[in-house]
């Protein structure tokens, strides 16, 4: 901190006498200290603040604002900044322009903070032919058999219901999509990942998906939920089809990109 305490300007006259020369440190030495003050830009908040100090001592950031010194030993400035304050974050997002076989999600930004869990929202198509694919879904590069989860779904309008319970090397997320080469199908999945960030359990996880069809009463919808076994913060999600080789484009009616967003949760 630059503050000091405030002190008035009290000079001595008492050495000035009329007709006689004197030296000027006999009056100005009293001054002196509150020059100095002046050059070093020191001020005072209000008429009653007791002390003075430099601008970026005066403002203090409070919670949701930064206040950021520029250009420092020039022509400095102060830039205040506000941080979002809502429940829910945008941590990043894609939209991919073409094919593509996987997508890794790493180095969004941390919100102020802990988040209480992260929703994936996942829209596509992907390329195996003739049935619903499954979403492999792989956390912090562990390939190893970390992850189980259960599922159940409803198939067509048979309303047939199914279930399955593994263990795998990667996470099995409901399905994200029918295929390219069987149109008017596309899927949509969305994730929850609860207490993302901490240190302590073990990651619990619970999913919806849906596969509708653009043009006749069908779809296939799977909820499930999972555990990944591991102490560790998550700090990158990576998903692909378990089955189909890449994420497609789609046609008419059908989404144009594969599209994601991930999302914390305070």
């Amino acid at each position: 901190m630059t503050s000091v305490t405030k002190a008035s300007i009290a000079p001595d006259n008492t050495a000035l006498v009329a007709t006689e020369v004197k030296n000027a440190a006999d009056v100005t030495l009293a001054t002196n200290s509150n020059s100095d003050d002046i050059a070093l830009g020191y001020s005072a908040v209000s008429s009653n603040d007791t002390h003075i100090k430099t601008l970026d001592d005066a403002i203090v950031a409070g919670d949701g604002v930064t206040v950021t010194e520029t250009d420092d030993g020039a022509d400095e400035s102060l830039v205040i900044a506000v941080i979002s304050l809502s429940k829910m974050d945008l941590l990043a997002s894609g939209t991919e322009t073409g094919n593509v076989a996987s997508v890794s999600i790493t180095g969004w930004t941390p919100g102020i903070s802990e988040y209480h869990k992260f929703i994936l929202e996942i829209t596509g198509l992907e390329s195996n032919a003739g049935s619903a694919d499954s979403l492999d879904v792989v956390l912090n590069s562990d390939t190893g058999e970390n992850y189980q989860f259960g599922w159940d779904g409803i198939l067509d309008t048979t309303q047939k219901g199914n279930t399955g319970v593994g263990a795998n090397a990667a996470l099995i997320a409901g399905s994200v999509a029918w295929t390219a080469t069987d149109p008017n199908y596309f899927g949509a999945v969305t994730i929850e990942f609860h207490r993302p960030e901490d240190t302590s359990d073990y990651k619990f996880l619970k999913y919806h998906s849906a596969i509708p069809s653009t043009t006749a009463a069908e779809y296939w919808h799977v909820s499930g939920s999972a555990v990944w076994a591991t102490n560790a913060a998550i700090t990158t999600i990576a998903f692909s089809p378990n089955v189909g080789n890449t994420f497609e484009i789609g046609g008419a009616n059908e989404p144009s990109a594969l599209d994601w967003r991930l999302y914390g949760v305070r």
